[in-house]
């Protein structure tokens, strides 16, 4: 019905409202990607409800509040640089909007915005952690960056272009930030670590997902390491 009434910005609200509720219900069952595809769709119906009517506020509110609800899961994935482009999104918005920005709520949304862009830019600027060590068998070791290789251990985070080195008899097993995948190093192989995996593909196994428990403690882990503050992450 939506998609056959593109004028009706109530009924391409209404879906974007939908949406937005399977996002959420889909991030708290651990799904990261799943979430992240379900406020796009949001994202998406709600940018042809302004360009069907762009004096209407609500819809112009909304869409930047899902702006800043894509933001926020890309940085709480560490995914800065997409972060950046969301809370940019979203504050070309609230300029477009000139009626609505003199509302005290849109100074609020101004400085968050402002905010999470400067924790961003400066993440970019140091080593982000990708991914933490789930369980380690055998003298395994991790290289961070140009330092000497270390001993791995449970509960390592390990950052964009560390090197992971697992003896003969030995394995390391992984998990992403990203998208919560995992993934196991053979024995006898060095690989280096990717935001989205590792690199050899074949010096690693592809796990299946992690239960609930373990994502929630990689999240605990991934807020407490954001760059600057303690971070928390709120979706509407």
């Amino acid at each position: 019905m939506a998609k056959g009434e593109p004028q009706n910005t109530q009924v391409q609200q209404d879906l974007a409202v939908a949406h937005e509720r399977l996002a959420r219900v889909t991030l708290a069952g651990g799904d990261v990607p799943g979430a992240q595809s379900a406020y796009r769709k949001a994202n998406e119906v709600l940018q042809r409800a302004v360009k069907a009517a762009p004096k209407n506020t609500q819809a112009r509110s909304d869409l930047v509040d899902s702006c800043i609800n894509l933001g926020k899961l890309h940085q709480g994935t560490f995914q800065y640089r997409e972060a950046i482009q969301w809370y940019e999104r979203a504050a070309q918005e609230l300029v477009t909007d000139e009626e609505s920005s003199r509302q005290p709520r849109y100074a609020g949304l101004r400085s968050l915005i402002k905010s999470e862009l400067a924790v961003c830019n400066e993440a970019l600027t140091k080593r982000t952690p990708v991914a933490m060590v789930l369980s380690v068998k055998g003298d395994a070791t991790l290289q961070k960056g140009t330092a000497q290789p270390q001993r791995a251990t449970a509960a390592d985070l390990v950052s964009q272009g560390d090197r992971l080195t697992t003896p003969p008899a030995g394995e390391i097993t992984l998990i992403f930030v990203a998208d919560s995948h995992r993934e196991r190093l053979k024995p006898g192989v060095t690989a280096t670590v990717h935001i989205d995996g590792c690199a050899p593909p074949t010096a690693v196994e592809k796990l299946p997902p992690r239960t609930k428990p373990a994502l929630e403690r990689l999240k605990n882990l991934e807020f407490l390491s954001r760059p600057g503050r303690e971070g928390s992450a709120v979706f509407r």
